[in-house]
């Protein structure tokens, strides 16, 4: 989102200079070697376990915050 604005300031105030700073951050940073070293620092110790050696499990369990959408499609069903 700072990127999107920091274009459309760019944009509104005219300034090139903006507009090209923006794009080139925004590519540094999708990068896989500035994301990884990124999540790294973020992250700290811990690590992602790949999927090959996690355990199988019995049961699993989906979080979901999608509670209310039935309220809506019960009010604004189109019939």
């Amino acid at each position: 989102m700072i990127f999107i604005l920091l274009n459309l300031l760019g944009l509104i105030k005219n300034k090139k200079k903006l507009i090209y700073l923006s794009t080139a951050l925004l590519y540094v940073t999708s990068t896989p070697i500035f994301s990884n070293y990124f999540f790294k620092i973020i992250e700290g110790e811990y690590y992602r376990t790949p999927i090959n050696e996690i355990d199988s499990a019995n049961s699993i369990v989906v979080l979901s915050g999608m509670i209310r959408i039935n309220e809506f499609k019960k009010n604004y069903t189109v019939e």
